[in-house]
């Protein structure tokens, strides 16, 4: 074998080895401690939600014949609780439309009998790292650049993404969320993500954030109950100059951080 692809192949296996170390992840835990993140192993279980009521139409179940529905029920309760949905859907917010979108296909609930309504999301939270020759890098999702000039300033450790209702709250939902969000997340040029072979992923922790003022949508509170992988990737996953998201409204960019 190639001294350089075995040199390469030893990196790759000890980065799995430490990462994996009690001392190194709590190290890590500690230090996402300080920027926010509560994580259930000494916070205890995590925060309960009451899941709406969703309205299903009788013989036609489709999603537009759903949203149309809650949408008079959210409308209500909104105008009732004097919550600004009219400015949705300007400068960095998301529309009532997404939000409608989102508590159909994801795994997100809101609670309509709190002071002010409580959305409670299950997310799959990625810390992505590599392992270069004299360096630890961790990627950072830095900003997202909305097509109508707007900036929101992210600085967040990793990826999210929102898990969708057929990824149940399990090992096996989870997982496949956090795989999801590298391909949907950091893939869109074809870097290789896709290929469960250029990575290790491995499950790190439960953590819950919040309650706080939703960034998407102002007026609502969000609790975020995350399911945290590390990630460890190949050197041909590694672009230095980092990766970007483009979707219909924004465009997301992720950078690398060096950490030791």
């Amino acid at each position: 074998m190639c001294p350089t692809i075995r040199r390469s192949r030893n990196i790759f296996h000890r980065a799995s080895s430490e990462a994996r170390s009690p001392e190194l992840v709590e190290g890590h835990i500690a230090e996402y401690r300080k920027i926010g993140y509560k994580t259930t192993r000494k916070e205890g279980a995590m925060l309960p939600t009451i899941k709406p009521e969703k309205i299903i139409p009788g013989e036609n179940d489709g999603v537009s014949a759903r949203r149309f529905l809650l949408k008079e029920d959210l409308v209500e309760l909104f105008e009732r609780k004097d919550i600004p949905y009219q400015t949705w859907g300007s400068g960095t917010s998301d529309s009532l439309e997404k939000l409608l979108t989102t508590l159909t296909r994801c795994q997100v609930t809101l609670d309509q009998s709190a002071a002010t309504p409580l959305l409670t999301v299950d997310n799959a939270v990625v810390i992505v790292k590599y392992l270069g020759l004299l360096h630890w890098w961790e990627l950072v999702e830095t900003k997202q650049v909305f097509h109508n000039g707007q900036v929101r300033t992210r600085n967040f450790n990793g990826i999210s993404e929102t898990m969708h209702e057929t990824e149940n709250i399990d090992a096996e939902g989870m997982e496949k969320a956090a795989r999801r969000a590298l391909v949907e997340e950091l893939d869109q040029d074809k870097n290789g993500f896709e290929n469960p072979r250029n990575y290790e992923l491995i499950k790190w922790d439960e953590g819950v954030i919040g309650p706080q003022e939703s960034e998407k949508w102002p007026g609502l509170d969000a609790v975020f109950r995350r399911h945290i992988y590390l990630c460890l990737i190949r050197r041909k996953l590694f672009r230095r100059k980092g990766y970007c998201e483009v979707q219909g409204d924004k465009t997301t960019y992720f950078e690398w951080k060096q950490i030791v």
